[in-house]
């Protein structure tokens, strides 16, 4: 999942930054910082399930099942956080 939908704007090595989708600019988290590290499992949900207006981060409540959004939370831990 995350290397279909979220790889546009977080990047493959999960570093994200300003990006233009759509003719809008965004401001992706980059993943792999202490901050996004020590963030709870839940506000992850919370932020892919409701988006993140004020950074362009859509909501994907309707575009993704609450598995779906754990396995990408899953694989941001494993892969881009050594956890």
């Amino acid at each position: 999942v995350y290397k279909e939908i979220c790889v546009n704007c977080h990047k493959e090595d999960g570093t994200g930054g300003r990006r233009e989708i759509e003719g809008k600019t965004i401001n992706a988290e980059n993943l792999t910082t202490d901050k996004m590290k020590n963030m709870a499992d839940d506000k992850y949900m919370e932020y892919i399930r409701n988006g993140v207006p004020d950074e362009g981060m859509p909501a994907f409540k309707d575009r993704l099942s609450d598995e779906q959004m754990r396995s990408v939370i899953r694989y941001i831990r494993t892969e881009f956080q050594g956890k």
